[in-house]
């Protein structure tokens, strides 16, 4: 029986699209469709770009090195990278904006979602200014990041366990956000190589690419993290004033 052959590259398209292709339709009748419809739309649009942009990042076969740099995933001022920054910048913005509509919430919970706004402003800094010495400084607090997020985290979990349904709901999908995040930023990011010589009749040439890995995860974290904090602001929205359920976008 002849062998197949795959390179650590293409075997990384690979296993990115089994993770895209199935989880995207879920995530989007299971997720989406629980929120207005307004909110529900830009979770949509947002995470059609981020699909062609890390679709054609995967397929394209570069002809120039401008090509290359233009769509790669890891790369610094380019698609990939300015879309990264702007949903990350979108989840900063949204949290803000629930902290601003929360005034019927005690000051910490203010404060927590004033702290994820904070956190992704960074993230969406880092992201877009990946290589630039100017803002060295946010690789040197690195560590920060680590443990704003835990404090974070933290804090979600206790909300979690102090909310009521529809809004702990929206919190766990936060959590599973920041976890995601962190698995690609951290783990995935600093975990040795892995490479492969020969198993059974396949065969590769190679070493995962890594950091193909690390930004989808980030990239599927952020629109997570995006939906669900557009799923509290509706729900504090319709607490504001007095509108009914959060949901109610797809039936």
């Amino acid at each position: 029986m002849s062998q197949l052959h795959f390179t650590g590259e293409g075997l990384t398209r690979i296993l990115a699209l089994l993770l895209y292709i199935p989880l995207c339709p879920i995530i989007t009748w299971w997720l989406v469709r629980q929120l207005p419809r307004a909110f529900g739309r830009l979770a949509m649009v947002m995470l059609a770009a981020q699909v062609f942009v890390v679709a054609v990042a995967l397929l394209n076969n570069p002809s120039s090195a401008f090509d290359k740099w233009l769509w790669h995933l890891d790369g610094e001022w380019n698609i990939p990278s300015v879309l990264a920054s702007t949903q990350l910048a979108l989840v900063g913005s949204v949290a803000v904006l629930n902290c601003w509509l929360a005034n019927l919430r005690p000051a910490w919970q203010r404060l927590y979602l004033l702290g994820i706004g904070t956190l992704f402003a960074l993230l969406a800094l880092r992201d877009y200014y990946e290589n630039s010495a100017s803002l060295s400084f946010i690789h040197e607090w690195y560590i920060i990041y680590l443990i704003f997020g835990i404090l974070l985290a933290v804090g979600t979990i206790i909300q979690i366990e102090t909310s009521r349904a529809q809004l702990r709901l929206w919190l766990l999908y936060l959590l599973m956000a920041f976890s995601l995040i962190a698995l690609g930023g951290i783990f995935v990011d600093h975990m040795p190589d892995i490479c492969f010589s020969l198993v059974r009749f396949i065969s590769f040439q190679g070493c995962l690419s890594k950091n193909f890995l690390e930004e989808i995860m980030e990239f599927l974290g952020a629109w997570l993290a995006l939906v669900a904090l557009l799923g509290h602001l509706a729900d504090d929205a319709s607490t504001l004033w007095g509108g009914g359920g959060g949901g109610g976008g797809g039936g």
